[in-house]
């Protein structure tokens, strides 16, 4: 039992971070690494998570629905406007509209449809219309600038809800979180599913890390209603939140776990998340480095317990697999299996997820990390003598070697 729980397995296991460290170092270090740093930053146990629990168990939405308006271009501003007094007249919980409309038209009556539409709207809080900040200062966490819609200033005494819908991710990453609000200097600005949420609820949504909100992904599909098939389709509509947008436009998609999503579909699951109160709950960098050190340790049991066994066996079969390596090899794999079912089964049936990488890089270097502390030893034996590393458990080899 002593070799167990022995302080050595933990000293190699932080050896190997350590090399896993350097070894990450080098790659943001070499501009010509650029690629396999892109690919390092983006791993994330999460989306394979996600796509396993995704396949055949999906169920409908029962409460939130799409109205797609892909057909309808921005221009057709009398028509959206149409579909937005339809969607509102049959009674929805919230209806939040993922569209911009920036400058006014030629067409006065099409501008003055919409300028009807959301000076009625206005006065239930329950209709978000989307803005987005612009010009970001990514040091300091803000934005120094807003897009809003035409009509926002000419109904300024109306107060129109805006909502945000920037997305903070880079272009080759998952968006598994999403704003509950953004900084417009020192103006708090809430997102556009944080405005619905509070619109039905009454209540503030709570970030789960820094001030965005963990999506869930999890079996879940929506309701997509085409807007000329509204009429057949107020039960989607009454009592659901809505939203109302592209679901198919190309220029608004976006990198999810599931793969490329619109940006409806991504405000849907946000939306979904955020009125859940958010069940993923994400360990940060601590738990990463914790995990993996306890993961790395365990590997490092494993093949101590085993190892030495073997490779003191005179069988000449077990010599053959001491001498091959293979077991060593068959332990690994082993080990990373057991260890990724156990992560899985966290995130599945307790909503809890840490990102394994780090961890499973334990698994497959700790025999680099056990080397390094073995020379380390080797080198203090030779100075101070071998009674200075006698109460390490690799003293024994050291000595014969």
């Amino acid at each position: 039992m002593r070799t167990i729980f022995h302080i050595d397995h933990l000293i190699v296991s932080a050896l190997t971070l350590v090399v896993i460290g350097l070894l990450l170092g080098i790659i943001s270090a070499f501009s010509f690494l650029d690629p396999v740093e892109k690919v390092v930053s983006s791993m994330s146990m999460a989306d394979i998570y996600y796509r396993i629990n995704n396949t055949g168990n999906t169920v409908f939405s029962e409460d939130i629905t799409l109205v797609d308006i892909t057909a309808l271009s921005e221009r057709k501003r009398d028509s959206i406007a149409m579909v937005i007094s339809d969607v509102v007249s049959m009674h929805p919980d919230a209806v939040g509209v993922d569209v911009i409309f920036e400058r006014e038209l030629v067409n006065v009556e099409a501008d003055n449809a919409l300028i009807e539409t959301f000076y009625e709207a206005a006065a239930d809080s329950s209709v978000v219309v989307a803005m987005k900040l612009t010009d970001p200062d990514q040091q300091a966490g803000l934005f120094h600038s807003s897009l809003h819609s035409f009509f926002t200033t000419q109904l300024m005494d109306r107060r129109i809800t805006e909502g945000a819908t920037n997305v903070i991710a880079a272009p080759d990453q998952s968006i598994t979180t999403y704003p509950v609000y953004l900084l417009l200097d020192s103006l708090r600005v809430y997102s556009l599913p944080a405005l619905m949420v509070r619109a039905v609820t009454g209540r503030d949504v709570e970030p789960t890390i820094g001030t965005e909100h963990a999506i869930n992904y999890k079996g879940l599909k929506f309701h997509v209603v085409d807007y000329r098939q509204l009429a057949d389709s107020a039960s989607l509509i009454r009592g659901h939140k809505v939203l109302i947008g592209s679901t198919t436009e190309g220029t608004d998609k976006h990198l999810t776990p599931l793969g490329q999503r619109s940006g409806l579909e991504v405000l849907a699951f946000t939306l979904n998340s955020m009125i859940e109160g958010g069940r993923v709950r994400y360990g940060g960098l601590f738990w990463i480095i914790l995990i993996a050190l306890l993961a790395g340790a365990v590997m490092n049991v494993i093949d101590y317990r085993i190892t030495r066994p073997i490779d003191r066996s005179n069988n000449v079969w077990i010599s053959f697999l001491a001498k091959s390596k293979i077991y060593t090899k068959l332990l690994t794999f082993a080990w990373m299996v057991l260890f990724t079912g156990m992560t899985y089964t966290a995130y599945t049936y307790c909503d809890l997820y840490v990102n394994t990488w780090l961890a499973l890089g334990a698994i497959a270097l700790i025999s680099d990390g056990r080397l390094i502390y073995k020379a380390a030893l080797t080198l203090v034996g030779k100075k101070l003598g071998h009674k200075a590393i006698e109460y390490s458990i690799y003293a024994p080899d050291i000595k014969n070697e």
